[in-house]
């Protein structure tokens, strides 16, 4: 996708046109600009790639890339013309034309839905792996056209995630250097950060910037240009960034927010603190302000909270936030793919939360085995994830509507330990959603995996996807995990019946269909 910044330099208040919904809205778009210095010319354009992905699977569950809208944000207030070639849009003209069609199949409510993929052939250590391998997102075709229409950068910025994903990024930055051989590229985002000496030894760029790139971005390019500037604007605190440049997208239908950054919590297996930072809030002001504007300016009704830790200090940041959403009779479909804290969720705050229009409702749990809620961080006990679950059904929520994270394949995990703990979620009525443990560099967890012998301390990072834990672990084979989510459908789908097999039922013998006795015969119920 190719999208020019829509702010013109000659821009001026009072000339937003179908925007002055409200005053406080023109006043925010103002205040927003208002510290740059408008020129005739823009003095440097920028071009902003969000790479297509390698793996067994991906699929858009509110899948933005938030981090390199910030930026973009950033330098356009800094005087940069900005440009984005998102390679994730499913809904690139070029795509729509290839498959006939308005829409990709899977397209689900609330904006999720398929990416467009084509099968690839497998790098060389998981021929082995019986699953099809593909790109998901614009065949190098598009994306190469898409380079040759936008204006020629002063600089290009590459986004990253998962650090499993990193074929793709050597492939994208190969395209870019065979069109523009002479532009600087500059890395970021979250496998660079977490992989910083993998990145530099296996990728051909001019500068990697690890961490939040706010403050960094703009002087980094002048250090690389060798246009020194000692104007760029520094902000002082994460209320201070403007909103991210979601104008640069095409064809919203959700958006995505963050109300604050990092994580309060060290669980072991989790890099929230390494890539985010400590722990910090936005002012309730600042998020209600940006929600108001984009639900206005782009129609959008669905908005999905990234935190890690949004119910934190709930009294003086969600509250009010939502409480003033309401108060404003704004309109709004909440989801939290991040999943939220159950021991958060009160009586008051779940009869909020379905008042103030979550959706999507999905649940930490994790495990159920105490030791291990300890080990890793006592986010949650049984008791609270059951008053939590009772509190949201009295709020109006029905059990099926409810979800819970349950982590498989950590390192010592046995298979009783994460049947049990699907027993649990499944007694309470609600869904169960599995998620393979990944280890990921700079945790305990991928400690432990090493000192375990379940991954080399040199190991390739693509043998760290979550599809291939069956090959680091001894318990977690293909045939248990392809077990564990039949047992995860089956659960789901009582649960959509709203039928409760797990109460007052000799569930021994169901399960016994579906487990071997080995497995089955140490869970007690």
């Amino acid at each position: 996708m190719r999208n020019k910044s829509k702010f013109s330099p000659r821009l001026k208040r009072g000339s937003f046109g179908l925007l002055l919904l409200f005053p406080k809205e023109e006043e925010l778009l103002y205040n927003n600009i208002k510290n740059y210095q408008w020129k005739e010319e823009f003095e440097l354009r920028a071009l902003l790639i969000n790479p297509w992905i390698y793996d067994f699977s991906a699929y858009d569950l509110w899948m933005k890339p938030l981090g390199l809208l910030y930026i973009g944000a950033v330098l356009e207030e800094n005087g940069f013309e900005v440009y984005l070639i998102d390679c994730l849009d499913r809904y690139h003209p070029e795509i729509l034309r290839k498959i006939g069609r308005e829409l990709l199949r899977g397209d689900k409510k609330y904006g999720c839905g398929n990416f467009y993929k084509e099968e690839i052939d497998k790098p060389e250590n998981l021929k082995n792996v019986k699953r099809r391998y593909s790109r998901y997102g614009l065949p190098p075709d598009i994306f190469i056209k898409e380079i040759k229409n936008v204006p020629e950068p002063d600089v290009i910025l590459v986004t990253s995630m998962m650090t499993y994903w990193y074929p793709a990024l050597y492939d994208i930055i190969k395209i870019i250097r065979e069109v523009y051989k002479n532009i600087p590229i500059i890395l970021g985002g979250v496998y660079v950060t977490l992989a910083f000496e993998h990145a530099e030894k296996y990728l051909n760029v001019n500068k990697i910037v690890k961490g939040e790139g706010e403050n960094q971005i703009a002087p980094v390019i002048s250090e690389i240009l060798g246009k020194a500037r000692d104007n760029y604007k520094h902000y002082n605190s994460i209320d201070d960034y403007p909103f991210p440049s979601f104008h640069l997208l095409r064809n919203i239908r959700y958006l995505p927010v963050l109300t604050s950054r990092g994580c309060p919590f060290r669980c072991t297996f989790c890099a929230s603190r390494i890539v985010s930072g400590k722990f910090r809030t936005r002012t309730p002001e600042s998020v209600i302000d940006e929600i108001r504007f984009h639900r206005k300016k782009f129609n959008v009704l669905d908005f999905a909270f990234y935190d890690d830790a949004l119910l934190v200090n709930k009294e003086k940041h969600i509250i009010p936030i939502l409480e003033e959403l309401l108060k404003n009779k704004i309109k709004i479909r909440f989801h939290t793919p991040n999943g939220l804290f159950p021991s958060m969720i009160d009586d008051e705050f779940a009869n909020l939360m379905y008042r103030s229009g979550f959706k999507t409702v999905r649940l930490s749990l994790e495990t159920v085995h105490p030791e291990r809620l300890k080990d890793i961080n006592f986010k949650v006990t049984v008791d609270d994830f059951e008053r939590c679950i009772e509190s949201l059904v009295k709020a109006g929520y029905k059990r099926k509507e409810l979800e819970s994270y349950i982590l498989y394949g950590l390192t010592g995990q046995s298979v009783r330990e994460v049947l049990e703990t699907m027993v649990f979620a499944a007694k309470n009525g609600i869904k169960v959603r599995l998620a393979a443990f990944s280890p990921i560099p700079g945790t305990i967890e991928w400690e432990r995996a090493i000192t375990s012998g379940e991954l080399s301390s040199d190991a390739d990072l693509l043998i760290t996807n979550k599809t291939l834990l069956p090959l680091r672990s001894k318990d977690f084979s293909f045939y248990v995990v392809n077990e564990l989510k039949k047992f995860a459908n089956i659960i789901n789908y009582a649960s959509d019946l709203e039928i409760n097999m797990f109460r007052g039922s000799n569930i021994s013998e169901i399960l016994k269909k579906i487990f071997s006795t080995k497995e089955v015969k140490f869970i007690h119920f």
